[in-house]
């Protein structure tokens, strides 16, 4: 018997692993000759930013940094900041590690305790939590077609979006820029903070043009002395070519900006006029879909033999929703204890925290974090911070049976009002961007064998059979357990389509 097969192969983005891991922070630091004694600390903000994933052939090696910026107030009651890096590398096992993946990770402080054991001698201990999730590129060989053996294939047809391409680049960006207007000049920076933000971006031949800002918030001490820390913002513009093997310009690009690290430092132009000389390191982010029409197997016979059939669980992913917006949160912070003289900054970040079903949609759970650094009634200054619960609600009609979503969030800017001596409202433009996908989870074919030895007899007596199906039933069914061709029942009994519509008469023809 001449028996052949067909097979097609379909990638599906496959959740390797989906984990949380805590990896301890550890610093003891004497202060460099140039900082002024520490009197008070005043805040400890810690923040860690993953620099590279390598995978191997059973685990993968997070190599990633975490960013310790101290604020403390000086005998002077000037405020200082000292920023250290401390390096850290987390080894995670993995069951697999395919080709292609792409690695998602997501930090946030457990504890820290921070302590000045002297006016030179700062200790820290403290713990982060690390959200890892890996997705890989996991091929699949599904049965398509046959030829001989008598062999009766059962086909679906789904819309799908497959996994073509991604990649976290990273990359620098170094620019001068002038002091804004009316500013003094910089004698020392405490702290430069980024955050990015796509605003366009295309898929052309295998690469994606991504153009962004970077929103840059830089606080520093002038030059006169005892003068009180200034903050300076600028934005630079980005553009940015990103390689992304396999992705055409019909696929669907995801694309989101991560800031690394920044730093500043003061410098005079060539003309007396003042600069700064700052540099963002930064990862490019990019998930790509291509939507595709699969046409899959589900069963199969042979109204001659014996068969066996091979399958396999696949779990298929449609694109239902991708959003991107912007919310308003709004909160009051209240420093009766302290007073309020001046504020100098405020810092916020926003994460979102999960993901529910809602009425006629989804609803994004998160989280803002603010800092606000000002100056109390007695001329001292202060770190003040507080945590925001919000949440954004999308309506999306009725929610897949099964879904998943992937959700950002950033404090895109910021205002407030001084109200009286003792209380701040607070007003934060927050970014929300999510995508939801369909999963469908199907059984499908991946091989057929039909056993040449074992066949199936002479097939009924009759060339016709009457059966009386009921509403229902499904034709594919009827024909499977009589060993004939669905086709050939739905062209002998002219029936409009598989699943009968009510109890009728059949004529059953044989095949053998």
């Amino acid at each position: 018997m001449d028996f052949k097969t067909g097979k097609e192969t379909v990638t599906i983005n496959e959740t390797i692993l989906n984990s949380v891991y805590e990896q301890p922070v550890e610093l003891d630091c004497t202060l460099a000759d140039y900082y002024p004694d520490v009197v008070r600390i005043l805040k400890c903000d810690v923040t860690a930013r993953v620099l590279s994933k390598q995978p191997g052939a059973d685990a993968l090696t997070i190599e990633g940094v975490a960013c310790v910026d101290i604020y403390y107030c000086s005998r002077e009651g000037g405020l200082q900041c000292l920023c250290q890096q401390v390096p850290f590398t987390k080894v995670v096992e993995l069951k697999q590690c395919p080709a292609q993946f792409s690695c998602d990770v997501t930090a946030a402080v457990n504890y820290v305790n921070v302590r000045a054991v002297n006016e030179r001698r700062i200790t820290l201990r403290g713990a982060l939590s690390l959200k890892v999730k890996v997705t890989g590129f996991v091929p699949y060989e599904l049965l398509s077609s046959t030829e001989g053996g008598g062999v009766e294939l059962h086909q679906r047809q789904a819309v799908i979006d497959e996994p073509v391409a991604a990649a976290d680049q990273y990359f620098d960006l170094k620019e001068e820029v002038p002091m804004g207007a009316g500013l003094p000049p910089a004698a020392t920076v405490l702290k430069t903070v980024g955050d990015a933000q796509v605003e366009e971006y295309k898929v052309i031949f295998g690469k994606l043009i991504l153009k962004g800002e970077i929103l840059l918030k830089t606080l520093y001490l002038p030059e006169e002395e005892g003068a009180r820390p200034q903050l300076m913002m600028n934005s630079l513009p980005l553009n940015q070519i990103i390689d992304l093997e396999g992705a055409t310009e019909d696929s669907t690009p995801e694309a989101w900006l991560e800031v690394i690290g920044a730093s500043a430092l003061p410098k005079a132009g060539g003309e007396g006029e003042a600069t700064l000389s700052v540099d963002v390191q930064l990862c490019a982010h990019v998930r790509c879909m291509r939507e595709r029409r699969l046409t899959y197997v589900d069963d199969a016979y042979s109204t001659l033999y014996e068969s066996q059939m091979e399958t396999a669980p696949v779990a298929l992913q449609q694109l239902a929703e991708q959003a991107k917006d912007s919310l308003t949160v709004k909160d009051t912070l209240d420093l009766s204890d302290t007073g309020v003289e001046s504020v100098t900054d405020v810092r916020c970040t926003a994460v979102i925290t999960g993901v529910e079903p809602a009425e006629n949609g989804v609803e994004l759970l998160g989280k803002l974090t603010v800092l606000l650094f000002y100056y109390a009634g007695d001329g001292m200054p202060r770190v003040a911070e507080k945590q925001v619960d919000f949440s954004y609600r999308k309506e999306l009609g009725a929610l897949p049976e099964k879904w998943e979503c992937d959700a950002r969030s950033t404090a895109q800017s910021s205002s407030f009002t001084l109200v009286g001596a003792d209380r701040i409202e607070l007003r934060v433009q927050c970014g929300v961007e999510f995508t939801l996908r369909q999963v469908r989870e199907i059984s499908a074919l991946t091989g057929i064998q039909v056993l040449e030895d074992s066949p199936l007899g002479d097939g009924p007596g009759a060339p016709l059979i009457l059966y009386y199906a009921d509403q229902g039933e499904d034709v594919w069914e009827i024909a499977k357990a009589y060993r004939t061709s669905a086709s050939r029942i739905v062209e002998e009994n002219d029936l409009a389509g598989t699943v009968l519509e009510k109890r009728r008469m059949l004529l059953i023809p044989a095949v053998r």
